[in-house]
């Protein structure tokens, strides 16, 4: 991967995270189990998520997985929402 495409993928998490802040306790794993419901594997820090990605991986699947954790984020909002935890 470019550092040109990292950078790009990196203002697109970015750009998801600071259209909302979370809160709560169970917002990191909440975060991940939506996330591994789209078929990436990775674990709930606290609040921050770490990443199971393969030692050897496409161009085509950095995209897959930068889809899914934009999705994973946007449906981790609408819960921060419904539960009415939202900080700030």
């Amino acid at each position: 991967m470019s550092l040109k495409t990292a950078s790009l993928h990196l203002k697109r998490v970015n750009r998801c995270v600071n259209t909302c802040e979370f809160g709560g306790a169970d917002t990191g794993p909440t975060c991940s189990r939506i996330l591994e419901g789209h078929g990436t594997i990775c674990r709930a820090l606290g609040d921050t998520l770490a990443l199971c990605s393969p030692m050897i991986i496409s161009q085509d699947q950095i995209n897959t997985l930068f889809d899914r954790i934009e999705k994973a984020f946007d449906e981790t909002e609408s819960w921060v929402g419904k539960e009415e935890i939202r900080v700030g």
